[in-house]
C-alpha cells in the first residue's frame, strides 16, 4: 500500500480512528483519577572508606566507596533491612510491602547513595526514609567491621535527611492523558488497516480495472442537495448550469462515443452487481445526456422485478417490456431525437 493508498484508508475510517483515540484519552484519564495518589521521600548517604594518609591511599578508598554505592544499593531493597526499618518506626506496612516501595541508587560516579521510600500517605512516606537513616548506618557499621576488631572498613552518614513530600508522584494525568490519546490512535490506525485488509469491496477505480482487465470509462460522483431538483430527485437538470454530476455524465456519454471510432456502439446494457447501487438513475441521466447531444435515445426498462424507471420519469407503467414480450402489443419508436419508452410518450 502506498501513501496515498494509506491517507485514503485513513480518511474513510476517521471516525472509527477519532473514536478510539478519545477512548483511549477517557480510558487514561479515568484509570488516573481512581488511582491512589503516592508520595515519594529521599534520604541521602555519604560513604566514606578508610584510606591512609597519602594521595594514592586516599584516591583508593574514594574507588572503594564508589564501588560500595552499589553494593549498598542492593542491601537496601531486601526484606531484612525493610523489617529492620519496620520495627524502627513501629509502621503498619509489612517487610515485603515495604520493600517493593524503596528503591536505591547510587549517584554516577559518585559517593552519594539515595533511598527512596514511596507510599499512599505522605508523612508515612517521610517516616520509613527517616527509618532508613536510622538503621542502614548501623547495618553497615556491622558488616565492615572485621572479625577480629578494630575500626569499621566503611560507614554512611546522612547528608540529606527525608522531606515532607508535597506533591504525589503518581499517578501523572497528564502524562497519562497524553498516553492513552497515542495509544487510542494507535489502535484505531491499527484496527483500520486490518478491516482494509479483511474488506473484500471494490472501492476504487484502480481496483475495478485490475479485477476486470478493462478500463472505466466514466466515475459519477454522489450528488448533492444542489443536483436534485424539487419533484424531480433521480433526473440531473442538464439545463441549468454545469453541476458536477452533469458533467460527469457528458464525459461518460463522450467516452461511450469514442470507445470504437469508425465504428461506435449503439446498445449499452446497465446493471449493478446487487440492488440499489443506482443502476436505474444512472441509465435514465445517461440517455438525458445523449439526447442533449441530439442523439435518439430507446431506454428500455428489462427490471423486472423491482421497476424503477417508469416511477423517475413520471410515465405512464400501463404497458411495458412485458407486453411486447408476451405479444400483448407492438412496439413502433417515433422518429426524432429524444428519449422513449416503450408504451410511453416521448420526454425530451
Amino acid at each position: 500500500m502506498d501513501l496515498q493508498g494509506l491517507l485514503s484508508v485513513l480518511r474513510t475510517r476517521r471516525l472509527l480512528i477519532v473514536t478510539t483515540t478519545l477512548l483511549g484519552g477517557l480510558i487514561a484519564l479515568g484509570l488516573s483519577l481512581l488511582s491512589t495518589p503516592m508520595y515519594t521521600s529521599t534520604v541521602q548517604f555519604y560513604v566514606t572508606s578508610l584510606g591512609g594518609d597519602s594521595a594514592a591511599a586516599a584516591y583508593q578508598g574514594s574507588l572503594a566507596s564508589q564501588q560500595r554505592v552499589q553494593s549498598y544499593a542492593e542491601l537496601v531493597e531486601s526484606q531484612e533491612i525493610a523489617r529492620q526499618v519496620v520495627d524502627e518506626v513501629g509502621a503498619t506496612v509489612t517487610p515485603e510491602v515495604l520493600a517493593s516501595r524503596t528503591e536505591a541508587a547510587g549517584a554516577a560516579e559518585t559517593v552519594l547513595l539515595n533511598v527512596s521510600v514511596t507510599d499512599p500517605n505522605p508523612d508515612h512516606a517521610q517516616r520509613l526514609a527517616d527509618g532508613f537513616g536510622a538503621v542502614l548506618p548501623d547495618v553497615v557499621a556491622q558488616l565492615e567491621t572485621p572479625e577480629s576488631g578494630g575500626p569499621a572498613q566503611a560507614k554512611l552518614t546522612v547528608v540529606q535527611p527525608p522531606g515532607l513530600p508535597e506533591a504525589p508522584v503518581s499517578p501523572n494525568t497528564e502524562q497519562n492523558l497524553v498516553l492513552g490519546l497515542v495509544m487510542g490512535l494507535l489502535v484505531g490506525v491499527g484496527v483500520s488497516l486490518l478491516a482494509n485488509a479483511f474488506d473484500r469491496r471494490v472501492k476504487t477505480r484502480g481496483q475495478v480495472e485490475s479485477i476486470t482487465a478493462a478500463s472505466v470509462v466514466g466515475s459519477i460522483p454522489f450528488r448533492t442537495k444542489e443536483d436534485r431538483a424539487r419533484g424531480s430527485e433521480h433526473e440531473v437538470d442538464f439545463k441549468k448550469g454545469h453541476s458536477p454530476t452533469a458533467e460527469a455524465f457528458r464525459r461518460l456519454r463522450t467516452n461511450l462515443q469514442f470507445l470504437g471510432v469508425d465504428n461506435p456502439p449503439r446498445t449499452f446494457v446497465m446493471t449493478s452487481s446487487v440492488s440499489d447501487e443506482g443502476k436505474s438513475e444512472t441509465a435514465v441521466n445517461l440517455c438525458l445526456a445523449l439526447a442533449e447531444a441530439g442523439n435518439s435515445v430507446l431506454l428500455v426498462e428489462a427490471d423486472m422485478r423491482r421497476p424503477r424507471v417508469v416511477n423517475y420519469m413520471a410515465m405512464p407503467d400501463s404497458v411495458g417490456l412485458t407486453n411486447v414480450l408476451t405479444g400483448q402489443t407492438t412496439f413502433k419508436g417515433p422518429s426524432g431525437s429524444g428519449v422513449r419508452s416503450w408504451g410511453s410518450p416521448v420526454m425530451r
